[in-house]
Order: C-alpha cells, then structure tokens, then sequence
C-alpha cells in the first residue's frame, strides 16, 4: 500500500471492512487489491451457480421407481375418468327424471 507522506503525517488509503458486534475485528483492504477480490468474487458466483444448475437438473431427473410406476399412475388416473365420467352420467340422468315428473 502507498503511503502518502504529509510531513507530520502520513495516510493510507484503502477499505475496512469490520464486524458489527466486534469492531477489533476487521480486515484492511487496499484499493490496489479490489481487482482480485472482484475476479474472486465473480469465480465463487460462477462456480456457485454452475453447482446450483447441476442439482436443479438432478432433482428433474425421474428416479427408476418412479418410471416403474408411470403405468400403475395411468392405470389410476383412467379409472378415475371412468368414475367421474359414470357420476357425471348418473346426475344427468337424474336430472332428466326429476325434469319428467
């Protein structure tokens, strides 16, 4: 870090960064230094969410269970058309009597 010569004084520039609760602890951070933090900054962000994209795309791929299972879900899903779809005509009919008397 450069230091500027005042004569009586001197000064540092640069970043503090510093904890709230503790105050003794804190780190110096030298303006010529923000480059490298910023290039590790954007590789953390970068591999972060490279991992985040992998697990997105595993928790969408179906387990074997699952794919075993599609033909038992359609089985279901077709008897209960078949029953809502049998409701449906017993109400009408229903309704057609009720109309009659």
């Amino acid at each position: 870090m450069k230091i500027l010569d005042l004569e009586h004084l001197e000064a540092q520039f640069g970043l503090m960064i510093r904890e709230k609760e503790n105050a003794n602890n804190y780190a110096l951070i030298r303006f010529e230094d923000l480059d490298k933090i910023i290039e590790f900054y954007n590789s953390l962000k970068e591999e972060f969410n490279s991992k985040s994209n992998e697990k997105k795309m595993e928790n969408t791929k179906p387990t074997q269970d699952e794919i075993d299972n599609i033909p038992d879900l359609q089985k279901k899903i077709v008897k209960t058309i078949e029953l809502l779809d049998k409701k449906s005509k017993k109400s009408e009919e229903k309704k057609k009597w009720k109309i009659q008397i």
